[in-house]
């Protein structure tokens, strides 16, 4: 049945979305630690529709990217929150989106059990 893959296509992006969130919430609360690297999550579609999601850690800058700034900041981070707000407000609106999608899911079902 097509809706039962809406209901995992929108509950993969559901989880996705929770999973940038609690990574951006990690990133937020330890961006003052020294040496502190934030973290990032990597999505992936999957054959039948859906998303997987897996943690990562941010990548480095290079030696050189570091050497040709003209200016930077002691307190700098690779995490920056207003960043992090962006990201955060992105997983908000994902989520509420795939939310949306397990509902049709959910009502389509309804609808063909009518008409069985």
């Amino acid at each position: 049945m097509m809706s039962v893959s809406m209901n995992s296509i929108g509950l993969s992006g559901m989880q996705a979305a929770s999973m940038r969130m609690a990574n951006s919430a990690h990133n937020v609360a330890n961006m003052n630690t020294p040496g502190f690297q934030p973290g990032r999550v990597i999505d992936e579609a999957t054959p039948h529709g859906g998303v997987k999601s897996k943690a990562a850690d941010a990548p480095q800058p290079r030696q050189s990217d570091l050497a040709n700034r003209t200016h930077t900041l002691p307190s700098e981070s690779l995490s920056k929150p207003s960043m992090e707000i962006v990201q955060q407000m992105l997983a908000n609106q994902a989520f509420k989106a795939s939310a949306e999608v397990v509902k049709a899911g959910m009502e389509q079902d309804s609808v063909l059990d009518l008409l069985v």
